[in-house]
Order: structure tokens, then sequence, then C-alpha cells
């Protein structure tokens, strides 16, 4: 059951689509509502929907590009990020923004710039603009989401970045990197080994931009775990 209101669809339908041939499984869900009846056929439908991306491995946020980024909007990207998702962002009904359309474009990006290591794409599913492209990211995000980043890479790139960089300090301590590792992947883990016992979020949030920024991860929540 489809319709342009908001709240029409309350399953969550699985399709299995080959592409390439490769078969990935899409689970179309019900979107999620900030305030919920106690008894409500919404509420179920949440649930199918937190149930649902506790499933996947790469989530396709869909966000109406003619209504902007909503507060629902930024719920479920901070759930999936939370929940360390692959994450791609597709604006749909690119087609009725019609005016400034890289200004909205940025505007719509800001927004979500707590996620700014996503994909973003512009798509009409009306006009099937850009639809084709994103089997593209999937594959892209998947490929980083299953990476492994050799630990003798990892310690040398954080070394030439230690010498490089004024570090971060404890109550006047100095915070420095004794050894890094990933150990995981599906999300992508990396147990990092400091001098503190524990580390402030400003300097969390360095370490990931670093790993962004040398290793890519594209669309991938990285887990840090810190020793």
């Amino acid at each position: 059951i489809v319709d342009n209101n908001a709240g029409t669809t309350l399953d969550s339908v699985e399709t299995l689509i080959k592409y390439h041939e490769k078969t990935y499984k899409f689970i179309d869900t019900a979107g999620l509502r900030l305030k919920l009846k106690k008894e409500s056929l919404d509420k179920l439908a949440s649930y199918l929907t937190l149930f649902s991306i506790e499933r996947c491995d790469i989530a396709l946020l869909v966000i109406d590009s003619s209504q902007g980024v909503t507060t629902q909007d930024l719920r479920i990207a901070s759930i999936l990020e939370r929940k360390h998702k692959g994450i791609i962002v597709l604006f749909n009904k690119w087609d009725l923004v019609e005016k400034d359309s890289e200004k909205v474009f940025k505007d719509l990006k800001n927004r979500l710039s707590f996620i700014n290591f996503v994909p973003f794409l512009k798509v009409s599913a009306k006009e099937s603009k850009n639809i084709d492209k994103i089997f593209k990211y999937v594959s892209i995000v998947e490929e980083y989401y299953n990476k492994r980043v050799s630990t003798y890479n990892l310690n040398e790139a954080f070394r030439f970045l230690s010498a490089k960089h004024h570090a971060v300090s404890v109550n006047s301590k100095p915070i420095k990197i004794k050894f890094i590792n990933q150990v995981d992947i599906k999300p992508p883990t990396f147990v990092i080994f400091t001098n503190v016992k524990k580390v402030p979020k400003n300097y969390e949030h360095f370490v990931k931009n670093q790993l962004y920024s040398i290793f890519k991860f594209t669309g991938c929540p990285l887990k840090l775990i810190f020793k």
C-alpha cells in the first residue's frame, strides 16, 4: 500500500534483487514516528523498522528533498550511526527542486553534517533519475564495510600524525596512542591503546576523522574502543 501521505506504509517488505550476478535483499520499511500512541499501528510499524535496522548491513536513508531534512530524518540517521550501519543518503523527489538546486543540496548536507562521511545522492523515483547509481554506492560502502587495514599501516599512519599534530591533553597529560589495531569488520572496529584511562569526546572525533581522511571508510560509522 503506497500513498503520498506520510504514514501509509506499515509493513517491512522484503525483496530480492539480482544485479551484476549478485543478489541483494532489500527491506522497504515504514518510517519512524516521533510521538506514538500507546497502542497504535504506527508503534508496531516503528518496531518493525527498528528490527529491520538491526538486521541490515547498509541502510538507504530516503529523504524527501521537497520537505528538507526533518527531525525524524535526523533521528533515524542518529540511530543508524549509533548502530554502526553502513549509510547512503538518498535525497528523493529531486524533480521537485526547481531553484538554487546546488544551494538546496548543500543545505541538506549541512543538516546531516554529523554523518558527513556518507555518500549523498540526488534521486527521483518518479523520473528514475540516478536510480542506477544506487548500486554503485552500495558496492562502495559494502567494500569499506568489509575493509581491513593492516596493523602496520595503522600504526605508521598515527605515528606520522603524532609527529605533525599537537596532542590533546587530559589533566595536563598529552594523550598518546601507543598501539592501534583493527579487530573486526561490519562495522570496522578498532582497539586503541593510549596512555590515559579515559579519552575525551573531542579526541575520539579526532581519531575518527583521521581514519576517514587516510583510509576513507566511505559510508561506514567506525567503532572505536579505547583502552
